[in-house]
């Protein structure tokens, strides 16, 4: 001690820069650490996430496929195809004319009919029948003389699956073919299974309160089945179209049956009806609101630019062969022969 007197203060600065030493490298191993920590914990949250996303594909997996099923029971169940219905309105668009029908969706009752409000839920379309049209014209010229208000209904379908929001259904009735059914069970079924294309997420409620307790589809379940899809998605129009071409003695009770369940205020849905004007559907819907076909001028005007367009077509076939005087005679007489049924000649073609 007597030697190195100094001693404290000669080695005081080598243990402050020992003391600074560890303390850095304790800084620089707690660093290390938390690095390595950091990337544990990184590595535990990916594997984490991975395992959530792997977990969370397999749900959907099997979600996707419980949904798949449930559309595959609910579909069977409903036992209905609707094919048919959506060959019968592409074949009825087809033969529209340009430029035609654009004044029914400006009609004030089509106007009212397609607001979403609480105003008279049911419209009627009317016109007079086309029976007997062939043989007044005397010219085998039009491809079936029946379907002009058909073809307006098709023109009315597409223009409501331009509305936001809004549910379409429809049925084109027809007593021509063998075991055509024009029930409330076909009809009502129809309804169900249009409304379970347009959503898929309805096959549970028909799976697990219908298909699942082995209940049928008859009537009497769709009556309960179609106001609960209809309650679900409750901006729906229905169109039904040839309401005529039902059995006579089933009109009244069916278009009863129809409006019951399908019109209750709640379920926020109308119908639109087309049919001839039969004795027994006119004392029915006479009071409802409606739009006729019967000396509508615009109408005539519709069936003016057909008649226009056709004899166009054929002077280009017969240029120098005839004098105008014909084609003119020809558009007179067909004009003057379609006699407040012009809507027919315009669903038919030359």
């Amino acid at each position: 001690m007597s030697l190195w007197k100094d001693f404290r203060a000669r080695f005081q600065g080598i243990i402050n820069t020992i003391e600074k030493h560890r303390n850095f490298i304790d800084k620089e191993a707690n660093s290390i650490n938390m690095v390595e920590d950091r990337a544990a914990r990184t590595r535990i949250l990916d594997d984490i996430t991975e395992k959530q996303r792997q977990a969370a594909a397999t749900l959907d997996d099997s979600d996707t496929q419980k949904r798949l099923l449930q559309l595959q029971n609910s579909t069977s169940w409903l036992a209905v195809d609707d094919k048919r219905q959506e060959a019968e309105r592409s074949r009825r668009s087809a033969v529209r004319h340009a430029g035609t029908f654009g004044w029914v969706e400006q009609e004030p009752e089509m106007k009212a009919w397609l607001k979403d409000d609480d105003s008279e839920p049911f419209l009627w379309l009317n016109g007079k029948p086309g029976a007997g049209m062939l043989a007044r014209l005397n010219a085998p010229i039009f491809s079936n003389p029946t379907e002009g208000k058909s073809v307006v209904c098709a023109s009315i379908i597409s223009l409501l699956e331009k509305v936001e929001m809004l549910n379409v259904c429809y049925y084109f009735c027809n007593n021509q073919d063998d075991g055509w059914d024009n029930s409330s069970e076909r009809i009502l079924g129809i309804i169900a299974i249009q409304l379970l294309r347009a959503h898929p997420e309805l096959a549970s409620l028909i799976t697990n309160e219908f298909a699942s307790r082995g209940l049928s589809s008859s009537v009497a379940q769709l009556r309960v089945l179609v106001p609960k899809l209809l309650e679900l998605h409750p901006y729906t129009r229905i169109v039904i179209d040839g309401f005529d071409e039902c059995s006579k003695s089933t009109q009244k009770a069916l278009l009863k049956d129809l409006r019951a369940t399908c019109l209750d205020p709640k379920l926020h849905c109308k119908m639109l009806v087309s049919s001839r004007k039969e004795m027994n559907i006119k004392t029915e819907l006479d009071k409802k609101p409606f739009i006729s076909f019967d000396e509508n001028e615009k109408v005539e005007s519709d069936i003016q630019l057909y008649i226009a367009y056709k004899i166009q077509l054929l002077q280009s076939n017969f240029i120098g062969e005839l004098e105008p005087d014909v084609f003119e005679n020809i558009a007179r007489i067909l004009a003057e022969k379609a006699d407040g049924k012009s809507f027919l000649l315009l669903a038919a073609s030359f």
